[in-house]
């Protein structure tokens, strides 16, 4: 059983596997490389967030928790708006499979076919081995994927090796995210600032409303919301940055990482 995104994207994955060859001493990032199997079961572990109960499942110890919403649907009147909380729910929700990405343009310069890409992909994923931590914290990584901004899914990554501890076994507690990207997450147009709402980045308020989810939820997966690093790979690392230099984001995270790209970087 393996990690996959929804529909291929083979250059970009050849070229995130040079980019990313090591991102911490601790371990690397992976790529998804082989279709998800069927990854439910009732006896996956069960963790309870702020918003509701979530089950995923574990792989070679290691528990995966997959396309957890942070923020309500960007649709109808939420779209080109901040990211608004999710509605709660009470019984255990699957979390055993990818949200969809965030509306893109492939490779080939259409977008992707049905049900691999929605306006719905405000959706993240945690990767621990520290789901039964009994009291004990793990370090939090916060990995923003590249793009552009302007394509790119969270999918493409597996965090697993990083939860295990890497080469010199120190765990960490991964979280990956879908945000919003072109048009949907970076237009900004006065026309868009309805009734004192703010205008554009919103790609960059969605990764600020991930890390307010950690802040929220993340000791329940056995991480310490007092060490959050954020970083990020080529648009990834200029988002970082951003949030850096970001009062919205003061206290969301202690340490950054920049793969490639510093904040002044213009595409």
């Amino acid at each position: 059983m393996r990690l996959h995104s929804r529909h291929s994207s083979f250059p970009r994955a050849v070229a995130r596997g040079l980019l990313l060859g090591s991102v911490l001493a601790a371990g690397t990032l992976t790529m998804s490389v082989k279709a998800q199997g069927d990854n439910a079961s009732e006896d996956g572990p069960v963790v309870s967030t702020a918003e509701g109960p979530i089950r995923g499942f574990v792989k070679n110890g290691v528990g995966i928790f997959l396309g957890i919403p942070y923020a309500a649907p960007p649709v109808g009147n939420l779209r080109w708006r901040a990211p608004q909380a999710v509605e709660h729910w009470h019984a255990p929700r699957d979390a055993t499979q990818f949200g969809s990405s965030c509306p893109q343009v492939t490779e080939l310069g259409a977008f992707a076919g049905p049900g691999s890409i929605n306006e719905d992909c405000l959706y993240l994923n945690v990767f621990t081995s520290n789901f039964g931590h009994n009291g004990s914290r793990n370090p939090v990584l916060v990995w923003i994927h590249g793009g552009g901004n302007v394509d790119g899914e969270s999918s493409d990554y597996d965090g697993s090796k990083l939860a295990t501890g890497g080469p010199i076994g120190r765990p960490t507690v991964v979280v990956t995210m879908n945000y919003r990207m072109g048009l949907f997450g970076f237009l900004a147009h006065p026309a868009l600032d309805n009734e004192g709402h703010p205008f554009g980045n919103y790609g960059i308020l969605d990764q600020q409303a991930v890390l307010r989810w950690v802040q929220r939820n993340i000791e329940a997966f056995g991480g310490d919301p007092g060490r959050v690093t954020l970083g990020g790979q080529s648009a990834g690392a200029i988002d970082t940055g951003a949030s850096m230099l970001s009062p919205m984001a003061t206290g969301l995270f202690q340490r950054a990482i920049f793969q490639s790209a510093p904040v002044t970087n213009s595409f």
